[in-house]
Order: structure tokens, then C-alpha cells, then sequence
């Protein structure tokens, strides 16, 4: 099951991207869908934070995953539940960015706090972040 973003004109709903397009596209003719009405968050922002994922993910040479490097963005980021095991030892699971889970207000909270948390990181491990990489980093602000 695919989320569709739509926008409405005119009586009328329409897809908000190419993406969305090719999405709905994929739904046949006279074929009945579900239809689940919510106010979503901002989507250029929502998509801007996976561009300054990716964008970070080649900044770096630790992680060779980057949905993994993602959720330690995130857990950097204190985005995160922390969980205790039997034995006292604990460890984190980063909590979901979903779009039913999380409102415009704590997303937009929770990207700030990943663009600092990414400089604190980069710069303990590399030095300061050059300053073609640091505009490119606070250009997502």
C-alpha cells in the first residue's frame, strides 16, 4: 500500500509531485481505492530532510547504509527510544518519522536538531566541516 499526497483544486484532487503522479498512475482504471483523509505535514519539507540525509550520508565514510545512517542521524539527533534489557544493558531504537506518527511542529523540531547533531558529529571525527559543505549543510535550515 502506497501513501498518495494530493492537493485539492477546483472539487477536484490532484497528485502533488511526479512521484505522486506515477503513483496514482499505477491504479487502474474503475479499479476502487481507499481513501483516508489526513492533514499532512509539510511534504517539501518532509522530502528536503531525505535529501539532507543523503546529502550528509556522502559527506561521510562510516556507514555504508543510508537508511541506517538515517536512524543514527536520528538517535544523534536524541529522536530515539532508549530500552533496557534483562541484564541492565541498555540500547537505542530511533523512533518512527512516519507521517501518522509525527505532527509538522516535531518534525521541523526534530530536522534542526539532526542538521546540529551532524555538525557535532562530523566535526569530532573530521575536523571542521568545510565551508562549502557547511552552506550546503545549513541551506536544508
Amino acid at each position: 500500500m502506497a501513501t498518495i499526497l494530493l492537493y485539492k483544486r477546483g472539487g477536484a484532487l490532484f497528485p502533488v509531485d511526479d512521484k505522486d503522479r506515477e503513483r496514482l498512475r499505477r491504479v487502474g482504471q474503475g479499479e476502487i481505492v481507499g481513501f483516508e483523509h489526513k492533514k499532512a505535514r509539510n511534504w517539501k519539507n518532509h522530502r528536503r530532510y531525505f535529501r539532507f540525509v543523503e546529502e550528509t550520508f556522502a559527506m561521510q565514510d562510516e556507514f555504508a547504509n543510508e537508511k541506517v545512517w538515517r536512524k543514527y542521524l536520528q538517535c544523534l539527533a536524541g529522536h530515539y527510544d532508549l530500552n533496557v534489557l534483562t541484564n541492565g544493558k541498555t540500547f537505542y531504537v530511533p523512533r518512527s518519522i512516519a507521517w501518522a506518527e509525527l505532527e509538522e511542529p516535531d518534525f521541523q523540531e526534530l530536522f534542526g536538531q539532526c542538521v546540529d547533531a551532524f555538525i557535532d558529529w562530523y566535526e569530532k571525527r573530521y575536523g571542521p566541516l568545510p565551508h562549502e559543505a557547511m552552506m550546503r549543510v545549513m541551506g536544508f535550515l
